[in-house]
């Protein structure tokens, strides 16, 4: 990597030193060999740079997916798990450890738990799963170039409505370096992306002039009838002057326009 890409990413060295590392332990290599013979990749991985053998090897998992999960073996463990669970010879716990073992059965899910397992069992941080699934595949080493990632937008349940909040992930200690790009990264994506609230002056007694104004209408206890409050008279109850009566309507037509500002209705 050159030189100018290191300062962009000061974690990537230390990283690549990591997966260099790693890659020495026998155990991490047992789990490779394994994971390669199950999935049918050569013992030094597949050249990544041969793209005929690369999509003939693709081609051939996708197959092999869809065949295993077509199969009358794959599908009567499915169905019997199932039938136990419902006539309670088996708990959820359980059907859910042997459902988790029937689908690692499966060539994909293989090379993912794999992963997983490697991950966990190396107590390396989270980022590294996929530098460790291209050495699996590849036996590429590769690493990560950062150590946190900023930004993550979904997508609402309800509606299409993409909702924009920010995430910061952090997969390892950060040095002074990577803690400033964090800062920069969620500056730029706090100015641009999220709304900003400011606080609001006296709302308590805002909604509570609001309120009154809404239900002006009261019932005298001595003439026995109903009767309109007056905004002099609300301004008296609640702010103890009649002469600030303006408040009233005041508080009324600016929380509309508040919350047609934040939250585009009124």
């Amino acid at each position: 990597m050159q030189k100018e890409n290191l300062r962009m990413f000061p974690a990537y060295r230390n990283n690549l030193d990591t997966m260099k590392l790693l890659t020495t332990s026998s155990v991490f290599q047992e789990i490779v060999k394994d994971t390669r013979v199950f999935l049918n990749i050569p013992e030094g991985g597949l050249d990544c740079d041969d793209e005929v053998s690369v999509r003939k090897w693709t081609d051939e998992m996708r197959r092999s997916l869809d065949e295993d999960i077509a199969s009358p073996v794959f599908n009567n463990q499915l169905r019997k798990i199932y039938e136990k669970r419902k006539n309670k010879e088996i708990d959820e716990v359980i059907a859910k450890k042997q459902l988790y073992l029937l689908h690692n059965s499966l060539s994909w899910n293989r090379l993912r738990d794999s992963v997983d397992f490697i991950v966990d069992k190396f107590k390396i941080p989270l980022n590294f799963d996929e530098n460790v699934r291209e050495y699996i595949i590849f036996n590429e080493i590769s690493a990560p170039l950062k150590n946190f990632e900023v930004g993550q937008w979904v997508v609402s349940k309800i509606t299409s409505t993409v909702l924009p909040y920010l995430s910061v992930r952090i997969y390892s200690k950060l040095t002074n370096k990577e803690l400033k790009q964090i800062k920069e990264a969620t500056e730029s994506i706090l100015g641009e992306k999220l709304p900003k609230y400011d606080g609001i002056k006296n709302i308590d007694q805002q909604m509570k002039l609001d309120d009154w104004n809404r239900h002006k209408e009261r019932f005298d206890q001595v003439e026995r009838k109903k009767y309109k409050m007056t905004a002099k008279e609300i301004s008296e109850n609640i702010l103890k002057s009649r002469k600030k009566a303006q408040k009233v309507y005041d508080s009324t037509r600016g929380l509309k326009k508040l919350r047609k500002k934040r939250f585009g209705i009124e």
